[in-house]
C-alpha cells in the first residue's frame, strides 16, 4: 500500500475532452426539452379547457392544469408530445450544441489534473479513498478485492432466495397504492467498496476499511419525505434538541445560562447507522405514534426503505443480521438516524431531566450543574445501559469543561467558542482553475470566511484560527483573495422572494469551451418567445434559468477507475451468429446486443445513412426492418422505412449494416449508454446524407421503462 502524491482536494473537475462534454450535455439538454415540454402542454391544455368553458376570468396559471397527484418528486417515464411553437427554438438549440468550439488552453493545475487522471486510468491499481482524510493510497487489484471480500463476508452472506425479488415485488405494492409504479425504478445494481480507516494505528500493516454500499431503494425517496415530517412535528411537541448544523449547536450555547457553573458530558454512538437494528427502529417508530399520526401503510414503506441488499462482481449478498439496514448514502439514512435520535433524547430527557441535552446524528452534548462525582459515574453508566439496552454502544466522557463539537470548540469556563479541527484532517479546497463555474470558484474565499466569522467569537479566536485557512486558499491558487477579516455584524438576510416556478437547463460546465452556451441561450429565450407569444407568459427570462453543473471530479474518476478493475473483463460480450440459410447481415455478428448501428442504403449513385439502437439482438430489431420494407403498413416505422417506401425502394433494398458501437444499457444513474451513443452520433453524422431527424435527441430513453417498478 502506498499513499499517492494526490495533495488537492478531490473536488476537483478537470477539463473534459470534446466528445466527453457532449455526452454530459446532450442528456441535460434532453432532460429540458422533456420538462419544457410537458409545461408547455399543460399550459396549451389549460387554455383551451378554459375557452371551452367560456371561463375567460379565470388566470393563466399553468400551476392549475398540473395533475394534484403527489408524485414524490418521481419524474414521468412518458415522453412529452412535440409541441409545434417549441420547434423553432428546439432547431436553433440543436445548431448551438451541435457546433460548440473548443480551445487548447491549459493552465498548470490542469495539466496536472489531466496527468493524474492519464495516471489513474492506465494504472492497474486501484486507488483507495481514506475514510476520515483526503488522502489517496494505492493497492493492487487483488488486494484491494480482498479487502473488499473481506469486509463483505464480515456482516454479509449470498443471497441464495432472490431477495432481490422479494423486495421489488413489496415496492411495486407500495407504488400501485400510491399510483407511481410507471414512475419508479427497480432497485438499481450499484458497486460496493471500501475505504481505508488510516487513521487507525498501524494501519499498512492491520488495514480497517469502511464498507461503502451505494445500493439503495428508491422507495426511499418517498420515506424521506414522510420521516421528514414525522421528526419535524416530534421536535416541535416535546422541544427536544436535536440538532441538524453547528448553528444549532451555538444558538443552544449561547442559551446556557450561568455558564461558569455548568460541566459538560459528551458521547458518541459507536457505528450509528450499522447498529440500527430493525427492533430498535420499530421502538422508535411506536414511540413516534404516540405523538403523530403514522398509519401502517407508512410503516410498510419505511420498512421497505429499510431493506438492503449489497451487489459486488456480479453477487448479490444481504446482511446475516436481517434485511433491515441502514446504509450510508441512503436517501433517508439521516432521517432514520434523526427518529431514533429523538426517540433516545426523549428517554435520556424522562430518566435525567436535569441534563440539558441535545444530539446531532451520533453525536450527543449535554450540559448540567455540579454533580458530585459517584452520583455523576452512576449517571454515565446509566446512560450506557440505556443505550446498550437498545443495542448502541457508545463512548462517554463527564465533567468537562470545554469540549470539541463537530468543527466548533464550547468552553465554559471563558463562555466563548473558537474553530476546531480535527490533527489528522489537512485543509483543502477547490483549486481556482479547476472546472468549476465561475461563480463557484470566486464565492470560495467568502464563504471560508463567513464560516470562520460564525465560529470565532472574538477577533483574538479568528485571528488565531485565519493563517491554517488562508495557507489552504493560497496553495489552491486564491493569492489575491486569501485574506481573511473579521467582522462581528451579522449577515444581513436576504428578502424573501416571490416564489415562481422555474424551469431550469443545467449544461455542464467547461471552461475550455469557446462557445459562450449560456448567453446563446438565453438570447434564444428572447428570440422565440417575446411579449406577444403566447408561450411567453410561461417562458422567458423569468420562469426559464440557466445554472450549469459539474462534470465528474477527481473522486468519480477514480471509483469508475476501480469499478472497472472489479468486473471480470474475461466475459465475452454476447455476440456470434446463428444464420443458416441466408448470408449474415452483421458480418458474422448478429446477435450482438446493446448497440448502436448503421444501416446504408445504396441507390440511383447516392448514399443515405441511417443511425438505430437496439437493446435486444441485432437480429431481432433487423427483421422488423426488413418486416417494415415489404409490409406497407409499416412503412412509417421509422425514417428508413419511410424513405424506401417514397423512393419505390419496397422490398428488399441494398442496405449494408454495421455496429457504431456497444454501450451498457440503462445504468443505475438512469443514463442509458445505447440511447447516449445513439443521440450522439446523430448529432456528429447531421447532414444531408442522413435520414434521422434532430427532434430524435431530445426523446426519452425508451429502455428506462424495462427497469420500471411496475414491470416486476
Amino acid at each position: 500500500m502506498e499513499k499517492t502524491d494526490i495533495s488537492y482536494s478531490l473536488k476537483n473537475v478537470p477539463l473534459p475532452s470534446k466528445n466527453a462534454y457532449i455526452n454530459a450535455l446532450v442528456p441535460k439538454v434532453t432532460s429540458f426539452i422533456q420538462r419544457l415540454r410537458w409545461r408547455a402542454h399543460f399550459f396549451i391544455q389549460n387554455r383551451k379547457r378554459k375557452r371551452l368553458t367560456n371561463n375567460d376570468t379565470e388566470s393563466d396559471s399553468e400551476e392549475e392544469n398540473e395533475s394534484s397527484k403527489e408524485t414524490f418528486g418521481f419524474n414521468t417515464s412518458k415522453s412529452a408530445p412535440p409541441i409545434p411553437a417549441l420547434s423553432n427554438f428546439e432547431n436553433d438549440l440543436y445548431n448551438t450544441i451541435s457546433n460548440l468550439k473548443f480551445n487548447n488552453q491549459k493552465k498548470p493545475f490542469q495539466i496536472q489534473l489531466q496527468k493524474d487522471v492519464d495516471t489513474i486510468n492506465k494504472s492497474t491499481k486501484a486507488f483507495t479513498l481514506a475514510d476520515k482524510t483526503n488522502n489517496v493510497y494505492t493497492v493492487s487489484a487483488q488486494t484491494y478485492k480482498q479487502l473488499l471480500d473481506n469486509n463483505i463476508t464480515a456482516h454479509y452472506k449470498k443471497d441464495h432466495d432472490n431477495t432481490e425479488a422479494k423486495i421489488n415485488k413489496e415496492a411495486k405494492h407500495i407504488c400501485e397504492k400510491l399510483d407511481i409504479s410507471d414512475r419508479v425504478q427497480r432497485i438499481p445494481k450499484k458497486e460496493a467498496f471500501v475505504t481505508i480507516k488510516d487513521h487507525k494505528a498501524n494501519f499498512k500493516n492491520n488495514t480497517k476499511c469502511r464498507l461503502i454500499n451505494p445500493t439503495k431503494s428508491e422507495i426511499g425517496k418517498i420515506s424521506k419525505q414522510k420521516l421528514q415530517a414525522i421528526t419535524r412535528e416530534l421536535k416541535i411537541k416535546l422541544n427536544l434538541n436535536q440538532w441538524i448544523n453547528t448553528s444549532d449547536v451555538l444558538e443552544w450555547f449561547k442559551s446556557l445560562k450561568n455558564k461558569r457553573l455548568l460541566s459538560f458530558l459528551t458521547f458518541d454512538v459507536v457505528e450509528f447507522y450499522p447498529s440500527i437494528s430493525e427492533s430498535l427502529f420499530i421502538d422508535a417508530l411506536d414511540f413516534a405514534a404516540t405523538h403523530v399520526h403514522i398509519t401502517d401503510f407508512d410503516r410498510e414503506i419505511f420498512m421497505n426503505a429499510r431493506a438492503s441488499i449489497l451487489y459486488s462482481r456480479g453477487e448479490t449478498w444481504i446482511k446475516r443480521s436481517g434485511l433491515l439496514d441502514t446504509t450510508m448514502g441512503a436517501y433517508d439514512g439521516a432521517e432514520t438516524c434523526e427518529i431514533i435520535g429523538l426517540f433516545m433524547l426523549n428517554k435520556l430527557k424522562e430518566k435525567y431531566p436535569d441534563l440539558n441535552i441535545g444530539l446531532y446524528r451520533d453525536d450527543g452534548l449535554a450540559a448540567h450543574r455540579r454533580i458530585p462525582g459517584p452520583e455523576l459515574d452512576r449517571m454515565r453508566k446509566g446512560i450506557e445501559k440505556l443505550f446498550k439496552d437498545h443495542g448502541l454502544s457508545i463512548t462517554i466522557e463527564t465533567g468537562l469543561k470545554q469540549v470539541d463539537f463537530l468543527d466548533i470548540n464550547l468552553n465554559l469556563q471563558t463562555e466563548k467558542y473558537k474553530p476546531y479541527k480535527k490533527p489528522n484532517n489537512s485543509l483543502s479546497y477547490i483549486n481556482i482553475d479547476s472546472n468549476h463555474p465561475p461563480n463557484i470558484t470566486k464565492s470560495i474565499p467568502k464563504i471560508i470566511n463567513q464560516r470562520l466569522n460564525n465560529l470565532s467569537c472574538t477577533k483574538d479566536d479568528f485571528d488565531h484560527a485565519k493563517p491554517e485557512y488562508e495557507e489552504a486558499l493560497r496553495q489552491s491558487g486564491y493569492k489575491e483573495n486569501s485574506k481573511l477579516t473579521f467582522c462581528n455584524t451579522p449577515e444581513n438576510k436576504k428578502k424573501k422572494q416571490r416564489k415562481r416556478k422555474i424551469t431550469w437547463f443545467n449544461p455542464p460546465f467547461a471552461a475550455n469551451l469557446s462557445t459562450d452556451i449560456g448567453r446563446k441561450f438565453i438570447n434564444l429565450i428572447e428570440k422565440h418567445f417575446p411579449k406577444k407569444n403566447p408561450l411567453s407568459k410561461i417562458i422567458n427570462k423569468h420562469t426559464v434559468k440557466i445554472s450549469y453543473s459539474c462534470m465528474p471530479n477527481m473522486r468519480a474518476i477514480i471509483l469508475k477507475h476501480n469499478n472497472k478493475l472489479l468486473q471480470d473483463n474475461d466475459k465475452p460480450k454476447k455476440s456470434g451468429c446463428n444464420c443458416r440459410k441466408q448470408a449474415c447481415p452483421l458480418q458474422e455478428n448478429c446477435l450482438a446486443e446493446n448497440l448502436v448501428y448503421e444501416a446504408a442504403l445504396r441507390h440511383d449513385g447516392k448514399t443515405v445513412k441511417y443511425y438505430g439502437s437496439t437493446c435486444t439482438t441485432f437480429k431481432t430489431r433487423w427483421r422488423n426492418h426488413t418486416a417494415s420494407f415489404r409490409n406497407a403498413k409499416k412503412a412509417n416505422d421509422t425514417t428508413l422505412a419511410a424513405y424506401v417506401w417514397e423512393n419505390g425502394l419496397q422490398g428488399s433494398p441494398n442496405v449494408t449494416w454495421r455496429i457504431v458501437g456497444q454501450r451498457k444499457p440503462v445504468a443505475p444513474n438512469g443514463e442509458c449508454g445505447v440511447c447516449l451513443l445513439e443521440k450522439t452520433t446523430i448529432m456528429k453524422n447531421n447532414g444531408p446524407g442522413t435520414l434521422n431527424v434532430r427532434g430524435e435527441i431530445f426523446r426519452r430513453c425508451p429502455h428506462r421503462d424495462k427497469n420500471s417498478i411496475h414491470r416486476c
